[in-house]
């Protein structure tokens, strides 16, 4: 039976692990999915709405991730965490047709994150490196011990390293989403349309693959998305899309077709929970 003392917990918006102590051989793993909970939803995070005493002390007990990400909407989310795999591998989309849900700016896929591991991770402090749906399995066959499955494919890499404290760092220098489908808000509205994203540092481009006009951000400097940076500055957005073009074609990613049949309506995507941002300004 666990004791309190020696829970380890990851907690984030689809996300409640309980695990027994690192140095245990066979740990015990509690997992909870805890769907639609914004980046500023719980009181930590800036609510004043939602009371949230649980992850509350969770955040005061562990580390923050404080640029953890998933998918805008639940089944990709869903499908990664099971499987440490981008939706291009896993195929699922979740294509919505109605009642938007999420969009992929940093409103809609931002997330809270939380790891509690008594004795490991000192109380209250915070990881600003980010982090993405697809490193939570690989994360916890780490803490496992468990061995990868042979010739399957981990797009995710385990966060162990920042979780303990050994490296301030990861392997890779960017994380990735690829989303070639619509995202319905209502009749005639789009939650979502057909984008793809990659965020390295501070930096943020998505491309847009109906007309292919592309989006740069500064995360650090404009969390809200508000300033497109592209025409200031050209090179990091070439730089950003290059290597997008280049995670495309490695993973096998699927190109939008057009369909010649129907006249998808001209409307600019709902930024979606982008409000949320702000309100923790």
């Amino acid at each position: 039976m666990l004791t309190k003392n020696r829970l380890f917990c990851i907690a984030s918006s689809v996300i409640v692990s309980l695990v027994s102590h690192a140095d245990s051989a066979k740990p015990n793993i509690i997992f909870i999915l805890a769907d639609d909970l914004g980046w500023t939803d719980a009181a930590v995070d800036g609510s004043r709405y939602h009371e949230t005493p649980n992850i509350d002390r969770l955040a005061s007990q562990g580390m923050r991730f404080r640029s953890f990400h998933t998918a805008q909407n639940c089944a990709p989310t869903r499908a990664a965490l099971m499987t440490g795999q981008y939706a291009p591998r896993t195929n699922i989309y979740n294509v919505g047709k109605g009642g938007g849900k999420g969009s992929l700016y940093e409103g809609g896929t931002r997330a809270p994150f939380i790891v509690r591991l008594p004795g490991k991770v000192k109380p209250g402090t915070e990881c600003e490196v980010p982090t993405i749906h697809v490193d939570v399995y690989p994360t916890l066959l780490d803490f496992a011990r468990a061995p990868a499955p042979a010739g399957f494919p981990l797009d995710g890499e385990s966060l162990a390293p920042l979780i303990l404290g050994s490296s301030s760092t990861l392997k890779r220098d960017a994380i990735f989403q690829h989303f070639p489908n619509y995202l319905g808000a209502g009749t005639g509205q789009w939650r979502s349309t057909p984008v793809a994203t990659i965020i390295s540092g501070d930096w943020k481009l998505m491309e847009f693959m109906e007309d292919k006009h592309i989006e740069l951000y500064n995360l650090r400097n404009d969390i809200g998305e508000n300033t497109n940076l592209v025409a200031t500055q050209p090179e990091q957005a070439k730089i950003l899309q290059d290597r997008l073009h280049a995670w495309q074609r490695d993973i096998n990613a699927p190109v939008l077709k057009p369909n010649q049949n129907v006249q998808a309506p001209s409307i600019e995507p709902d930024k979606g929970k982008k409000r949320r941002m702000k309100a923790a300004e």
